[in-house]
């Protein structure tokens, strides 16, 4: 019995002939990880913007005073990553 021939860039699974494309999954990581490829931040404008718990998240906020802004959080409030001022 001939085995199947497995796509090119395609992983063996388990059970055999099962194929996953990871390979392309984890060129795009490699690129992210070695700053070879940009980030894109989820864009809100202030009245949507999410919970700011958990910390450490970053968001594109459209509509801050002063202009469109990249903001992280702290914990408690949405902060510019300009002059960690609250965005409003």
């Amino acid at each position: 019995m001939a085995s199947p021939q497995k796509p090119k860039g395609a992983l063996v699974t388990n059970p055999p002939g099962g194929w996953l494309p990871w390979a392309g999954f984890f060129e795009d990581l490699w690129r992210l990880l070695n700053g070879q490829a940009p980030v894109q931040l989820k864009s809100y404008v202030v009245a949507s913007l999410p919970s700011a718990s958990p910390a450490g998240r970053m968001v594109y906020v459209s509509n801050a005073s002063g202009g469109a802004v990249v903001a992280f959080s702290d914990g408690a409030a949405w902060r510019r990553v300009t002059d960690r001022t609250v965005v409003t």
